[in-house]
């Protein structure tokens, strides 16, 4: 089209007065054939963008442009670029749609089964329930990981007192006093006057725990590992007073302290304490 509208024109310029009104005549109705062509191209386009196959639809307009007429070439590309930037749209929307929804599930099915493994002390099955790529899924293993590393700590700290005479400090302050044998798997040996005596940890008092996994110095770092271990036992209270020590020592909180005020295990925290609505019976 744009060849024979400038043929036309071409033509008009030196043709008699008859022959340049009839040459005009014909450029005219060559471009607007050529518009009537992009409106047909439009309702085309529409169809294939209404299905979300954006890249066909702007490509019905790649194939009008090629030797169009100025006005439809330019029409061509305008509707090139606005479909990009809806084809654009929608892949942020549709991102952020699944992104939602991968997080829902975390929330409503992960999280609460990452809470109980986490109580139970068994941090691999809370990674493992909490596994996924968004950044909040990984920050909430970042303080699993803190958690389990503080655990870990204290088993070493544990059995490197094997051999020692030790008191324990049990929950309800009942204390347990003699020759600690050994840590094999989640239970102490403890042999007293009365032999020998298996001890589960977790009938452990946490102040026990903490005592020995921190010492009397602990730094910045273990002061965080502890924050997410009491936060997982349940202690928001030592948790928060670990977390604020952390911070007094120079240690970057933000992204423990993110997990521990408004997190996903703290939603399944809150979903678990929140009263169940109470059954009414019908007749």
């Amino acid at each position: 089209p744009a060849e024979a509208v400038a043929a036309w024109r071409a033509y008009a310029e030196t043709a008699a007065p008859d022959a340049r009104v009839k040459a005009e005549a014909a450029a005219v109705e060559v471009e607007n054939r050529d518009r009537a062509a992009y409106n047909d191209t439009v309702a085309k386009a529409r169809e294939k963008a209404d299905r979300g196959a954006y890249a066909e639809a702007a490509a019905f307009f790649a194939a009008l442009a090629k030797g169009a007429t100025a006005d439809v070439a330019a029409r061509c590309a305008e509707s090139e670029a606005q479909l990009k930037k809806a084809a654009e749209e929608a892949a942020t929307a549709g991102q952020a749609a699944k992104r939602e929804a991968a997080l829902k599930a975390a929330r409503e099915e992960a999280a609460p089964k990452a809470l109980a493994a986490l109580r139970a002390r068994r941090y691999a099955d809370a990674l493992k329930e909490l596994a996924g790529e968004d950044v909040e899924l990984a920050l909430e293993r970042a303080a699993v990981e803190r958690a389990r590393t503080f655990w870990q700590a204290f088993l070493a700290a544990a059995r490197a007192k094997a051999g020692q005479d030790v008191s324990l400090l049990l929950a309800g302050n009942k204390r347990l006093a003699g020759r600690l044998e050994g840590v094999p798997g989640e239970k102490a040996t403890l042999r007293g006057p009365d032999g020998a005596l298996e001890v589960p940890l977790d009938q452990l008092a946490l102040d026990q725990i903490a005592a020995w996994t921190l010492g009397k110095a602990p730094d910045g770092p273990a002061c965080l590992d502890a924050a997410m271990f009491f936060y997982a036992e349940g202690r928001d209270d030592l948790a928060s007073t670990y977390l604020a020590t952390a911070k007094e020592k120079g240690a970057d909180v933000a992204e423990t302290e993110r997990v521990w005020r408004d997190g996903l295990l703290r939603a399944a925290l809150w979903a678990a304490e929140k009263p169940k609505p109470k059954k009414t019976l019908t007749k």
